[in-house]
């Protein structure tokens, strides 16, 4: 577990708490509105492979235990700042979350933001590099 020192956090704007999220979450048609898919999208139909993943990394999507979420809305809600979220833009970021996070039901707090599911056999691991460069911003 990370000491509190090491987990930098970012003040967010008022409203903009996780209570803020979670209303936010909880309006009719939040699902289209957070994902950017529209009204008639239904989370978690899609099947998703990583190579839409990173082809949508500027709209935010990324991966989390095989789920595709689009993290963009999420992101002046996030109290670890805009520059540590964005970092799993376009990739897996499920290492990265579980050194942070991993007492946290993400799948619950992003469940609006759920694109769809990775393709079986498409979910990466991150590389060394990524690892590496990704342990400055946790």
């Amino acid at each position: 577990m990370p000491s509190m020192e090491s987990r930098r956090k970012s003040p967010v704007a008022p409203g903009y708490s996780q209570m803020h999220w979670m209303r936010l979450c909880n309006k009719p048609g939040a699902a289209g509105a957070l994902t950017g898919l529209g009204p008639s999208h239904r989370p978690g139909a899609r099947r998703v492979t990583m190579e839409e993943v990173r082809a949508h990394k500027a709209e935010g999507w990324t991966v989390l235990r095989g789920k595709v979420y689009c993290i963009a809305q999420y992101v002046p809600f996030h109290p670890g700042g805009a520059r540590t979220l964005l970092s799993g833009a376009g990739r897996d970021m499920t290492k990265d979350f579980d050194k942070v996070h991993r007492w946290v039901n993400a799948e619950f707090m992003m469940e609006k933001c759920l694109v769809g599911m990775l393709n079986d056999g498409q979910q990466e691991t991150i590389s060394e590099e990524e690892e590496h460069d990704s342990d400055h911003l946790a």
